[in-house]
């Protein structure tokens, strides 16, 4: 299926920038000195590295004489059609560039009420985030400590000569599905009674039975980090925002049961580790 090329708000909004440099003959450092900012400044939006703040960005249409919907709207390059597996969501709405188009048409006092109502709600925002972080780091404090407790029952219970080998644990499961979305990075530390494989980073739960039976559904799975495996070989993998535990082939992530399509990698793709094996009931003392 032919559908236009996406990119990113940022890409798109460095491509406008640097068409309408071209199409106004104004250079960076002129660009810069017109602003009153830094010539890096400008550099860095024409590499990428950021993009402009929304009260800079009438400012850079004033110097080169355009609108702020030629900023935003989708780069040439976007209107070429490419070939894609999967219908992605577009990068800025409709309604969003409706907003974009009434915002350039207020006059100053529009437009600065608009700014302010927009710092305002970005305010609310920061807050109930920053609210959210303080909760989990509480949940996380409680966390800790029940599991120092837990240690210290387990170890109460058990012989002292039983050596342990702590181990990484991601409650963030890799989909053998439809993908799991890739939420939370946390890791808590659990205690093996037998000797991981060789070069274990970290465990992960399993979550789909698109890998059976290789690797059940609800299994956990040893992993070596790792950027890179062979074809043939099963991996933890991010990709369209989601983490995926499959077996890599030429372009393509392969599912061990025939319910599942292959599935074509995407250009965001990131191989997370390899995957030595199962961790089964046998590497703990008690049913975990």
């Amino acid at each position: 299926m032919f559908e236009p090329r996406e990119i990113s708000l940022r890409e798109r909004i460095r491509l406008n920038l640097i068409s309408a440099m071209e199409n106004a003959g104004v250079s960076q450092v002129q660009l810069a000195e017109r602003l009153g900012i830094s010539k890096g400044t400008v550099n860095n939006w024409a590499r990428g590295n950021n993009s402009p703040d929304v009260d800079m960005v009438p400012k850079i249409c004033n110097v080169l004489g355009i609108s702020i919907l030629d900023i935003y709207s989708p780069a040439h390059v976007e209107k070429k059609e490419v070939m894609i597996p999967e219908k992605k969501a577009t990068s800025i709405t409709d309604a969003a560039i409706k907003l974009a188009k009434d915002y350039d048409s207020l006059d100053t006092h529009g437009k600065r009420v608009v700014r302010a109502v927009t710092d305002e709600e970005k305010s609310r925002m920061e807050q109930e985030a920053a609210a959210a972080r303080w909760r989990s780091g509480k949940q996380k404090q409680l966390m800790r400590f029940l599991r120092q407790k837990r240690r210290e029952t387990e170890a109460a219970d058990e012989p002292a000569n039983v050596q342990r080998f702590p181990v990484p644990y991601y409650l963030q499961a890799s989909s053998a599905g439809y993908g799991e979305w890739a939420e939370s990075g946390y890791a808590e530390e659990i205690d093996l009674v037998k000797r991981p494989p060789f070069g274990t980073s970290f465990i992960v739960p399993v979550n789909g039975d698109s890998m059976e039976p290789t690797y059940p559904d609800g299994c956990k799975v040893f992993v070596r980090r790792q950027t890179e495996i062979r074809v043939g070989e099963v991996g933890i993998f991010f990709m369209d925002g989601k983490q995926w535990i499959k077996e890599l082939g030429e372009g393509e992530l392969i599912s061990h049961n025939p319910a599942y399509p292959t599935r074509p990698m995407t250009d965001d793709i990131c191989c997370q580790g390899l995957v030595l094996g199962i961790c089964d009931d046998s590497y703990f003392a008690k049913a975990y």
